[in-house]
């Protein structure tokens, strides 16, 4: 099987509690409350997709395509907070930066293995990914 190895740099790993805000509008039909991604998560983001684009998936991985199926085996590790933040609560922001700069929607992950460790000395939180293909007559 096919697989790719990334390593990805963050200031800080966001969890899904900091991706996302809401907010009361008021409108000519009434009072209505809407959800958003905060500007920080949106940073992140479009950082781990720079990231991505440096490898140059499609010209260095070229069995990466709009069929290809993944498992996703992710080790988080942090400087801090290690046990107030959840490794699940990572995987969203991760997952939808690293698909969307391959260009495909993380509905092609079909397994996700996750992990985190606490390294308190580092110089930024690191995000440790495999992406494996999958064998569709393994589904």
């Amino acid at each position: 099987m096919n697989e790719i190895n990334i390593i990805l740099g963050a200031k800080k790993v966001l969890s899904v509690n900091a991706i996302y805000s809401s907010r009361v509008m008021y409108g000519p039909r009434g009072v209505y409350s809407t959800i958003y991604k905060t500007s920080e998560a949106k940073r992140t983001e479009e950082y781990i997709k720079e990231q991505i684009r440096a490898l140059n998936i499609p010209k260095n991985y070229p069995w990466v395509n709009k069929n290809t199926l993944f498992k996703m085996y992710i080790n988080i590790i942090f400087k801090s907070g290690f046990l107030l933040r959840d490794v699940d609560n990572c995987l969203k922001l991760v997952g939808d930066g690293i698909f969307r700069a391959l260009e495909l929607n993380d509905s092609h992950i079909v397994e996700i293995q996750a992990k985190k460790q606490l390294f308190p000395n580092a110089s930024e939180e690191k995000i440790l990914v495999k992406l494996v293909e999958v064998d569709k007559s393994d589904i």
